[in-house]
């Protein structure tokens, strides 16, 4: 037996291998040093019987594809490394990002990790550091201020709820991320939460259950996408601790004041931001005494009590519905069994050998249970429907206690900062003085709502002039869409978050005014008039999605 696998390959010999004198510039030689021997041991690449697997190369592609081969495209599997390789295969240049072209072997996780790779897909971020464990310092008495520990104070950054809200989803979607203390304690830092233990431990367990209910729902998009909407939930809980100062959606500024369209739709969105904002700071103030906090904590309380109450329910009666399924299966498959013992019964009688005899009777049998099998396929199929909505409101039922969790946890721990000038004025008042703005100033919202959406509802063919004015006014519609859509999830969670902090004949004067919003608008394609719709519907029904 010859050993072929150091032995190199050369053109135009067989596959057997074979000494031939070579010398420079030929292939399966390269010399190396003066007098060495140039008579080497090749093989051949010579096609013959002995072979049984063939590499071969497409070189000129013919009139059609070849099936399975020259039809479909195959990425390949991994990528260069290198920054300046990545740039030269994608032809970027030094101001591009290398980390958007980045190819990676994409594994297959389990459910567990589904949420995780979701989240990788996303933004493509790093992985967080793994925490460093904890350990006890001791210090000198020469200690530099650098090593001194900064204290927590009222001076944070402007947060908007718009980013709040992203960054608990993507923590919901991340485990790394949920496991992470550091990232944990800069979410609630930020929003002017003590980071203790014990906050961090119930924002994670709920991010858990969230994270758990999306997995769950993945590949499912429409109840997918309802379930995402619960991050508003623990927004809401986040929203009674808050301390840090409020930021609005920042504006762009390369908004062009050609088009009359998008200059109204500029000045409209300034003034709702502005609505917002100064609301927002009403709010804040109000969540800083103790006995206001208490009652809006009762509001949110018992709204998780009923949802969690009102999935209980649901899972009971998907149980007893369970059990007809079962029952009327169960009778499917007895009647299938009768009707397989009635036909070995008639076979039995004619003369078959053992084979013949089991493959008559199962035909024979196949052809007399349709309806019994459609039965039981059909129940079968409704019974695991059944049971991955059971599944679903069993996880959102577990949400909802963590979400109950999180507002004891962290309603224990920020205490009401009443300074003199708050106790100047009673809770009363400023309730007052909140509702009283906010009813002034709804005619002034609703209009400027009004105004967005009558400029996006009309249809381009609406607008009037030259062609190319009519295309310029187009383009520019869909290159600003994306602040519309920034805008409508900015207004449908500032009034999701802070519903509860209205007064209830206050809140059923929003409803009203945006009820007769969403019926002027109609269908629409418009984003900030789904988004008027969607909280319509929102404060009237709660979270019952």
């Amino acid at each position: 037996m010859q050993r072929k696998q150091t032995t190199d390959t050369h053109r135009g010999r067989s596959n057997g291998r074979a000494r031939l004198l070579l010398s420079k510039g030929k292939s399966c030689y390269r010399p190396r040093r003066k007098g060495e021997r140039k008579r080497k041991s090749v093989r051949g690449c010579i096609v013959g019987p002995d072979l049984s697997v063939l590499n071969l190369v497409v070189v000129k592609a013919g009139e059609a594809d070849v099936p399975g081969l020259t039809d479909v495209q195959i990425p390949r599997r991994l990528g260069p490394k290198r920054a300046s390789n990545i740039r030269k295969l994608f032809n970027l240049t030094k101001e591009d990002d290398v980390r958007k072209h980045e190819l990676r072997c994409r594994l297959l996780y389990s459910e567990e990790y589904s949420a995780m790779e979701g989240a990788e897909a996303v933004g493509n971020d790093a992985a967080p550091p793994h925490p460093s464990p904890e350990v006890i310092v001791i210090s000198d008495d020469d200690v530099s201020e650098d090593n001194e520990e900064v204290p927590i104070t009222n001076d944070l950054k402007p947060f908007s709820w718009t980013d709040v809200a992203d960054r608990l989803l993507t923590l919901a979607k991340n485990r790394e991320l949920r496991d992470d203390q550091q990232a944990l304690g800069t979410l609630l830092h930020d929003l002017g939460i003590p980071p203790s233990i014990v906050v961090r431990r119930s924002l994670r367990a709920t991010s858990e259950k969230l994270g758990e209910l999306l997995t769950l729902l993945h590949g499912h998009d429409r109840r997918f996408r309802a379930s995402e909407d619960l991050v508003m939930v623990v927004c809401e809980v986040l929203s009674l601790a808050q301390t840090a100062p409020y930021q609005t959606q920042a504006k762009q500024e390369h908004w062009k004041e050609e088009s009359a369209l998008v200059a109204g739709d500029n000045y409209a969105i300034d003034q709702l931001y502005q609505l917002m904002d100064h609301w927002q700071s009403l709010v804040v103030e109000l969540a800083r005494f103790s006995e206001y906090r208490a009652c809006v904590v009762g509001v949110i309380m018992s709204r998780l009590e009923k949802m969690s109450a009102h999935c209980a329910r649901e899972i009971e009666n998907i149980q007893d519905a369970m059990v007809k399924y079962e029952n009327e299966m169960q009778s499917a498959a007895e009647r299938f069994v009768a009707i397989m013992a009635d036909c070995r019964a008639e076979t039995e009688k004619q003369w078959f050998d053992a084979d013949e005899l089991e493959l008559r009777v199962f035909e024979d049998t196949y052809n007399k249970t349709s309806d019994e099998q459609s039965t039981y396929y059909e129940n079968c199929k409704a019974l695991n429907s059944l049971e991955h909505r059971a599944l679903e409101l069993e996880l959102r039922r577990n949400f909802f206690q963590a979400a109950l969790t999180q507002v004891c946890v962290t309603t224990q721990l920020v205490a009401a900062h009443d300074n003199d000038e708050l106790l100047e004025t009673t809770t009363g008042e400023r309730i007052n003085a909140l509702g009283s703005d906010i009813l002034e100033n709804m005619d002034n919202f609703c209009e400027a709502l009004k105004a967005i959406t009558a400029l996006n509802i009309h249809g381009q063919s609406d607008l009037v002039g030259s062609s190319q004015e009519v295309d310029f006014a187009r383009s520019t519609e869909q290159e600003h869409r994306p602040e519309l859509l920034r805008f409508a999830k900015h207004l449908e969670q500032f009034w999701l978050i802070h519903q509860n902090w209205l007064p209830p004949m206050l809140l059923d004067v929003v409803i009203e005014r945006f009820d007769m919003l969403s019926e002027s608008n109609g269908h629409s394609t418009c984003p900030v008039a789904n988004a008027i719709s969607r909280v319509c519907g929102s404060l009237r029904a709660g979270y019952s999605k």
